[in-house]
């Protein structure tokens, strides 16, 4: 028992020091997106820009009205001159000014109509951030409570403000509050179903214990790698948590059933638990292989934001595998017997392997099965033709309780020609300045603000040495809109070269709306090689863990298949009916195959194994196939309702893009768990028959040949 205490001491008190470590460092984390330092440095303009001191600067502003007075009255100038000598007075953290400058009524050379409404009853005031936009968030981390706090001097007047710095801080308190509240949820839920699962309180709490001790460490491990190779991003915390969760309880099940299926046949619980290691042991080990691969070609995406979460997500899994594997047996011997206390009649929610005869129905109609599951799978994966790929990082899109979400809509009704997307112009040229005065520049600028989206420019930046120019404008609509695609292909293949050559003058366009349709480009033209390179690695480690040729390439068409009919579903519920974004963020396709392809082969490589054992032991395919299932059924459907329950509650939170990749992940599990490996696999296993263990026997001796070389 010493090996055994010792195992568990150390698997512990690893966990205690990465997770207080994260507690106490606490993870860097960055919120990609097109004000990010790494994206405005990609940006060929906003580099020129930065390389002549020109920095992007943060635009915020404020929105001041009163039902009765308009902004002529001497109540509202008195509070308009109020708010902006307090602007004026905030510092930041190192004490210098927030704002560089404030515009509104009064005090700006701008026309007086773009700082008031319609009504006349609401007032604007923008202002420009002194630093640069990516630095700015924790420098107003305290100032919508400054401003709160002013407002109780004018307390009759509404106020609403917001900026791209202090929308970043909302989105990481949401997540952060979102990650505490799927937690709060995602626990109980997981201890009911083990219960329903296990009957049994101990071994309910020794899987949770397994996975809250795996979640603690990797969570702090991932705060250290933060630290080492730089932030990650803000919502790699939840993949972490998704994923420790989902699995770490899948392995625990996955073991603890075996073991007390071998106890019940006979075995003595350390007989039983070395024989769970050398069967369901290795299914777990490919398992977690398998996660891991596929989560790792999210690196070919080269994108900071799927780098980060598959590097901390793959860590993540390899700490789980590692607990699964090592940690839970040395428990499970020291507890012997007594894992089986706390016995409990519940409802046998999941069945059996003798009370449900019924999921047989496949392997006695195995041509009905495969024709109407493959029909279903088709049906939904046709949807993914109408699939378009976009951002939901939008103000419209933000849930009502963000505070932005709110002045949004407030800019929205009185100042509609400020709430299109960003959009700036950069123009470069050594004597940009003697250019611009001779007016070379200015037919140019001419065609681009013709165009009806086009509103500004809002503000014009110059660099020091008078090289470099910023025009800001504001684009009506979004970059899902048709319109502003064929607008920036237009001006980038166009009317930039033209200026060029015509006039000397270098030009390049940067703003969220570029930063969004380069995205969706990327990813598009990426997921292609990302679906490829996991195919291909995962085919290779199938085929040397069941050495067969065709269980393998079975495996992949059937995940596939799952994945197509999950995208399916998201286009319907996000694109065509229910929340209708109309849009699928455009890295969530690249995640959620990623994602699911390693977490579908949790079935897949438990019901397999379990029909392999049965044909070692002498039955034939479709003996093996029937017993297998029966042996399985319950704890794959445990296992199932578990990973839909954490998806499901990951679905709930606000975010619109944890809405997409919840639900997506949701849907596939439970197509993954019932269509696939109830009907469609075991069908396909039993038409094929033996074939399903045909392999080349010249790729039979190399793969022994590697394996006796790794031994």
């Amino acid at each position: 028992m010493q090996k055994e205490i010792r195992t568990l001491t150390v698997g512990i008190i690893l966990a205690a020091v990465l997770g207080l470590f994260g507690i106490w460092r606490g993870a860097l984390t960055v919120l990609p997106g097109p004000d990010s330092k790494e994206a405005l440095h990609a940006n060929a303009g906003e580099a020129r820009a930065f390389e002549h001191g020109l920095l992007a600067k943060d635009s915020f502003f404020l929105l001041l009205g009163h039902d009765k007075y308009s902004v002529s009255d001497p109540k509202s100038v008195e509070c308009r001159e109020s708010i902006v000598t307090f602007l004026r007075e905030q510092k930041d953290k190192a004490g210098l000014p927030i704002f560089a400058s404030i515009k509104t009524l009064g005090h700006s050379w701008s026309k007086d109509s773009l700082f008031v409404s319609d009504d006349s009853k609401h007032l604007l005031l923008l202002a420009n951030s002194e630093r640069p936009v990516y630095e700015l968030p924790p420098q107003v981390k305290e100032l919508p409570e400054r401003i709160r706090e002013w407002q109780k001097s004018f307390p009759d007047f509404s106020l609403s403000f917001s900026s791209n710095a202090i929308t970043n801080n909302e989105v990481f308190d949401l997540i952060n509050h979102d990650l505490d509240t799927s937690l709060i949820y995602t626990i109980p839920i997981t201890v009911l179903v083990l219960l329903l699962a296990f009957r049994s309180i101990a071994a309910a709490l020794v899987t949770i214990l397994l996975t809250a001790i795996s979640l603690v460490c990797a969570l702090g491990f991932s705060a250290l790698l933060s630290h080492v190779f730089g932030p990650i991003s803000a919502t790699a915390a939840q993949l972490v948590v998704l994923l420790v969760m989902a699995v770490g309880t899948d392995y625990a099940l996955f073991f603890i059933s075996r073991m007390r299926q071998e106890v019940a046949k006979g075995l003595s619980y350390d007989q039983a638990i070395s024989m769970t290691q050398r069967t369901t042991g290795v299914a777990i080990f490919w398992s977690g292989i398998t996660v891991a691969i596929s989560l790792l070609g999210l690196l070919l995406t080269r994108d900071s934001i799927l780098s980060s979460m598959a590097v901390v997500s793959v860590f993540s899994v390899m700490i789980t595998l590692g607990y699964t594997l090592r940690l839970l047996p040395a428990l499970l011997r020291l507890m012997q017997g007594r894992i089986e206390k706390g016995r409990i009649q519940l409802p046998l929610v999941f069945g059996s392997g003798k009370s449900n005869s019924w999921i047989l129905w496949s392997t006695r109609h195995p041509i009905a099965a495969v024709v109407s599951s493959s029909c279903v799978l088709i049906g939904l994966a046709a949807l993914c033709l109408q699939l378009r790929l976009g951002s939901t990082m939008r103000p419209e899109l933000f849930p009502d309780p963000m505070p932005t979400s709110g002045a949004y809509k407030e800019l929205s009704r009185d100042f509609p020609d400020m709430t299109g997307t960003d959009l700036s112009l950069i123009v470069y040229a050594p004597d940009l300045e003697r250019k611009e005065s001779a007016g070379q520049l200015q037919e140019f600028l001419d065609v681009f603000q013709q165009s009806e989206q086009v509103r500004g420019p809002i503000a014009i930046e110059w660099s020091a040495d008078r090289q470099v120019a910023r025009y800001r404008y504001s684009i009506v609509g979004t970059s899902v809109d048709l319109a502003n695609v064929a607008f920036v292909e237009d001006i980038t293949r166009n009317l930039i070269p033209e200026l060029a050559r015509t006039h000397g003058i270098e030009a390049a366009l940067s703003g969220k709306l570029v930063y969004d349709l380069e995205q969706n480009a990327v990813y598009a033209g990426r997921t292609g090689a990302v679906i490829a390179a996991v195919l291909f690695v995962s085919l290779i480690f199938l085929l040397i863990a069941f050495e067969s040729i065709v269980v393998p390439l079975k495996a992949l068409a059937l995940n596939l298949a799952s994945t197509g009919a999950s995208f399916g579903l998201l286009v319907l519920f996000f694109q065509m009916y229910g929340w209708k974004y109309g849009v699928i963020e455009s890295f969530v396709p690249s995640l959620l195959f990623s994602v699911l392809f390693g977490l579908s082969m949790d079935y897949h490589l438990f019901l397999i194994s379990s029909i392999q054992e049965e044909v070692r032991r002498g039955s034939s395919t479709t003996e093996a196939v029937r017993a297998a299932l029966q042996s399985t059924y319950a704890v794959i459907s445990s296992a199932a309702a578990i990973m839909a329950s954490v998806f499901l509650v990951i679905s709930c939170l606000e975010l619109p893009l944890m809405k997409q990749l919840g639900l997506g992940l949701a849907f596939a599990v439970v197509l993954d768990a019932t269509l696939i490996r109830c009907v469609l696999l075991p069908a396909s296993m039993v038409l094929l028959g033996e074939w399903n263990w045909y392999m080349p026997k010249s790729l039979s001796r190399r793969i022994e040949q590697l394996k006796a070389w790794s031994e």
